[in-house]
């Protein structure tokens, strides 16, 4: 309703340039108060011409042109109407509308006024459109079919189009004999004037390749089932080859699975099938919130189609009672670890409630004892477990008569769950070849000289052969280590020998409780049989006087890495005191830079490193001449000991290719801007090629944004620009913790390089202070609902605090007029409502000039007046349209109301029928004339 949109509205001018058509050849004579004279001036002017649009005409025993009018302007307006026909006004008629309204007009006229090719125009002041009388008016339409491939349950329209919405997309068979569309065989509705990969899905699927037809339809009545070659138009149309190809249906799979008691381990399916083998069947917890398979507890390999009492272990046992699911997935691979049930389809599910009742089972034990070769001292067990620790690792003879155990021949605690290699030395050596047995037994008491396979029970036992082989003795080997003086990373070995070369001089630090070696220092290779001042280098450096051990050690592959205290026989050693005396070193420093393309304005070093923080990585041009550095391009500041990828920035773009050194600086003052190869030492350097491309630099952009008060619907950017147009400025939520642009309340296209106070309103309005973030996005298709901070670059932003004041709302306001019958005299307002009376109820015609002018006006004192009767000044002597309209009344004077000075609240407009007799049809033309 007009008056429901106009409330908001403080003010209004009415223009209306030509008059009302149907008033057309009546002279309302008589003058009207001078101050009614007064107001015709605004009723000539308006800020917005009405706009026309969707003209259309229509043949029959009349013809009948309609066209959509609305109002582009930020005010209610009332604004004249033309219908010409070649160039001739037929009728023009006042036209009233709120803001953004827009409502059809319809003129019929004779079909003896038009001709062929007549030209029918609608207008208003600056605004129209034109038609040629006989030629189509039917809206733009367009399709792309395209060859494809399909499953013959549906084809895709690459691209369809119509000016009108809603239309549909069909799909029809084609008839070989006559081309044309034959049988439908689906069709969907499109909302938009243009959509791309219509999908269109048929009520039968075809089974064969053909040609089909896609076509677009109106829609006149919502309902796809309708649509009809014959009854509706086809707009435009398309063929394509359709190739059928029937897809693969998944196998048939089912799962049985039931409410079970558990131990927390494993579960058991009760039958699980599938067509196709292998596949498996898994057991995962299920999401509470979405039911959705969750976690994967196990799943086992099924190599037959159907199989019952399927048990599935888990990977970690279950300790609640839960509801799972038991499902089949196919096995693409073979590999159980690959079942996903993302990428995985899962082919039939079933759900259990799963009760957890917890064995308690007797410790696990193994132990496995492979046949070997023993000096006669000990044997290796391969490896050996329990559960509760510690335990024992224990050696037996075997009693040949009865296969038991018989001698301990000696024990080992292992305080680890498992171990491997575990050695185990003999309390007296055997010197004969025999099958030896190795078991597992529980430690009581923690002292190994009570195990005894009587009182201990035997957990796990293996037996193996072993060959008693007696061992070379080691050749004779000494060293000499005499207390000294260090600076920590290296040590001297006063003398060293051994029999077999080559050989190795190794320094260890002890361990304190033990006394033995603990940790490799360093370790140097002798080829000679004797040596003195041997010089072992460390790996890392000691910074504490403390005692060291130095040994000599086989050498048995050439590998200096590869010595062991564990594995490599210490062959003889000796200790001394080394006292450490740090020597001030330079600092270490590294830098690597390579071969890259660069845009002339920074490069990267590939790694920079300085024992001593913080630093410089510089880069510089290199002399010609000398090879040393020339000029400073550019240097970065690091405070890490070592950095990788480190950019550097230059002053100076460069533009031509050339070789440029990277070096270490350190820095003593903290000023990048010191640094010189002169005062500042180079630590260290390095060359590389580097190759200019210009890079195309993106459009500069900025933004202002200032802290304002809005009233939430809207906020103003200070100034906002940009290279290229057009472009958006897009205004943001920000999120709490991120700081990032979170939620897009509104965005405004720009067409200028630069504008200032750009206005942005809100999709939805904001209630709450807070910061908002401005932003410039390119705009690449036109479109600003696809602003989007993801895909498209945030070229620049600024935030501001939005402080949100609601704003009074103008007082309520609304007039009914509607269509009526009257004497001439009077005009009734069905309904008239303003919140702050006294107000005045007006109604306007035209005078003989055409021009707009007030013929009747009454005060209104009540907030509301129901079936309100208006005298008009002069009686009107022909039907035709009327305007009414409210105003408010500042100084309770009737004489005062001017529409320059006093705003529209409301208006109304209505078709008044004039049903004279004939006495009273007399006496108006008499008082005309």
């Amino acid at each position: 309703m007009i008056e429901d949109r106009v409330k908001r509205t403080s003010a209004v001018v009415i223009f209306l340039a030509i008059g009302v058509a149907t008033l057309t050849g009546t002279v309302l004579a008589a003058d009207v108060a001078s101050e009614q004279n007064a107001a015709q001036t605004a009723l000539n002017q308006t800020n917005d011409s009405f706009n026309v649009s969707n003209l259309s005409v229509e043949d029959g025993e009349n013809v009948t042109v309609t066209a959509d009018i609305d109002n582009p302007g930020a005010e209610p307006a009332i604004q004249a109407v033309e219908l010409r026909i070649d160039g001739e006004l037929i009728e023009y008629r006042p036209w009233a509308l709120n803001p953004g309204e827009t409502e059809q007009i319809s003129f019929d006229v004779g079909s003896d006024q038009v001709s062929e090719d007549s030209i029918i125009s609608v207008q208003t002041r600056m605004r129209g459109e034109v038609a040629i009388f006989g030629e189509a008016t039917s809206p733009e339409a367009s399709i792309t079919f395209e060859d494809q491939t399909s499953d013959g349950t549906n084809v895709t329209i690459a691209n369809i189009s119509n000016d009108e919405t809603p239309y549909y997309g069909a799909v029809w068979t084609v008839n070989n004999e006559t081309g044309e569309p034959e049988t439908l065989l689906g069709a969907t509705q499109v909302t938009e004037n243009e959509t791309s990969n219509l999908t269109v899905s048929f009520e039968e699927p075809i089974e064969e390749n053909q040609t089909l037809v896609a076509a677009v339809h109106p829609d006149e009545d919502g309902n796809a089932s309708t649509v009809d070659p014959v009854a509706d138009e086809i707009l435009a149309s398309d063929t394509a080859n359709v190739t059928v190809e029937m897809v693969e249906q998944p196998p048939e799979a089912s799962v049985t699975f039931e409410d079970q008691t558990s131990d927390g381990t494993s579960v058991t399916i009760a039958n699980i099938s599938n067509d196709e083998t292998p596949y498996y069947g898994a057991v995962w917890t299920v999401n509470n919130e979405t039911g959705e398979p969750e976690t994967l507890l196990g799943a086992t390999q099924v190599a037959e189609n159907e199989t019952s009492d399927l048990t599935v272990d888990f990977e970690e046992p279950i300790e609640e009672n839960q509801t799972l699911v038991a499902a089949v997935h196919p096995d693409e691979d073979g590999d159980a670890e690959t079942i996903d049930p993302v990428a995985d389809e899962i082919l039939a599910s079933d759900t259990a409630n799963v009760t957890v009742e917890m064995v308690e089972q007797p410790p696990e034990a193994s132990v496995t004892f492979e046949d070997q070769t023993s000096d006669g001292t000990s044997v290796t067990i391969a490896n050996i477990s329990n559960d509760e620790t510690p335990y024992y690792g224990a050696v037996w003879t075997v009693n040949n008569e009865t296969g038991e155990p018989e001698t301990l021949l000696g024990a080992a605690q292992v305080s680890d769950n498992e171990t491997s290699n575990l050695t185990v030395s003999f309390e007296e050596p055997i010197e004969e070849n025999q099958t030896l047995v190795a078991a597992v037994h529980p430690d009581e008491d923690g002292n190994a000289s009570t195990v005894d396979p009587v009182a201990d029970e035997i957990l796990a036992s293996d037996t193996a052969n072993v060959t008693v082989e007696m061992v070379e003795q080691p050749p004779e080997a000494s060293v000499t280590f005499e207390d000294q003086a260090s600076d920590g990373t290296s040590v001297t070995i006063a003398n060293i020998s051994n029999d077999e070369t080559p050989y190795y001089g190794a320094v260890w630090t002890v361990n304190n409780e033990t006394g033995e070696p603990e940790t490799l220092l360093g370790a140097a290779q002798v080829s000679d049989n004797e040596t003195s001042d041997l010089t072992v280098d460390f790996e890392e450096p000691i910074e504490e006087n403390q005692t060291l051990v130095a040994a000599v050690h086989p050498d048995e592959d050439g590998d200096a890495e590869t010595i062991d205290p564990v594995a490599d026989e210490i062959l003889a050693s000796d200790t001394a005191n080394v006292t450490v005396e740090m020597v001030e070193q330079p600092p270490g420093a590294s830098v690597t830079f390579e071969d890259q393309t660069s845009d002339g304005t920074s490069v990267t070093i590939a790694n920079a490193s300085n024992d001593e923080i913080p630093y410089y990585g510089a880069v510089w041009t290199v002399n010609n001449e000398t090879g040393e550095p020339e000029t400073l391009l550019g240097a970065t500041q690091v405070a890490e000991n070592e950095t990788s990828d480190l950019a550097v920035s230059f002053e100076e773009p460069i533009e031509e290719n050339q070789t440029l050194v990277a070096a270490v600086h350190p820095d003593e003052d903290g000023n990048a801007s010191t640094v010189d190869p002169v005062a500042d030492e180079i630590l260290a350097s390095d060359t590389a090629n580097v190759t200019v491309e210009m890079v195309e630099q993106p459009p500069e952009a900025s933004v202002t944004f200032e802290d304002q008060t809005s009233d939430g619907t809207s906020v103003t950017i200070a100034n906002i620009s940009n290279d290229e147009t057009p472009y958006y400025g897009a205004v943001w939520t920000v999120n709490n913790e991120t700081g990032e642009p979170e939620t897009l309340l509104g965005a405004a296209q720009v067409s200028d390089n630069e504008t200032s106070n750009l206005t942005v309103s809100f999709e939805e309005p904001i209630e709450e202070n807070q910061m908002l973030v401005a932003a410039v996005h390119p705009d690449e298709d036109g479109n600003a609902s696809t602003v989007d901070p993801i895909t498209e670059a945030i070229l620049a932003s600024d935030t501001a605090n939005v402080t949100v004041e609601a704003v009074e709302q103008p007082p309520e306001a609304s007039i009914t007029f509607e269509d009526q019958t009257s004497d001439g005299s009077t005009v009734a307002v069905a309904n008239a409502f303003y919140e702050q009376p006294p107000f005045y109820v007006a109604v306007y015609g035209t005078n003989a000039s055409s021009d707009m002018m007030i013929i009747g006006l009454q005060q209104v004192s009540e907030p509301e007046s129901s079936g309100l009767t208006m005298t008009v000044d002069e009686p009107l002597a022909e039907t035709g349209t009327l305007v009414v309209g409210l105003h408010p009344d500042a100084d309770g004077d009737a004489e005062t109301v001017d529409p320059m000075t006093d705003s529209y609240l409301a208006i109304g407009m209505a078709e008044v029928t004039v049903d004279l007799d004939d006495a009273n049809a007399t006496s108006a033309i008499e008082a005309l004339l």
